[in-house]
């Protein structure tokens, strides 16, 4: 029985490990597209929209929010995501084939 709930509960740590490493690695893929469309701006403008960053609607102000991240940190945070991934892909490739408690064994047959 106990087992049989340890299984489970690694199961489920793999299965969380798996969609906290997709989530981290969609959150840094979409940081580094903001990045480059920031960058892509005519510095004049990127100025502008520091200055009025007040007024500048959500998705303008996460843009430039997300333009101050150094690329260190993303890199570091791309490899955690692979991490989380590979780590909670293994974990729930192997979890299911593990013994569960005791086996019977199988009946010997009379000839």
């Amino acid at each position: 029985m106990i087992a049989r709930l340890l299984r489970w509960l690694l199961f489920l740590v793999a299965g969380v490990m798996l969609g906290a490493g997709l989530f981290l690695l969609g959150q840094v893929m979409i940081a580094r597209h903001f990045r480059a469309h920031v960058q892509e701006t005519f510095f004049l403008w990127r100025g502008i929209g520091q200055i009025s960053f007040i007024f500048q609607d959500s998705t303008t102000k996460a843009a430039l929010w997300l333009n101050e991240i150094d690329e260190k940190t993303l890199r570091h945070s791309l490899h955690a995501a692979w991490a989380l991934i590979v780590l909670g892909g293994l974990m729930a490739l192997v979890v299911p084939w593990m013994k569960c408690g005791k086996s019977k064994p199988a009946p010997a047959s009379k000839r």
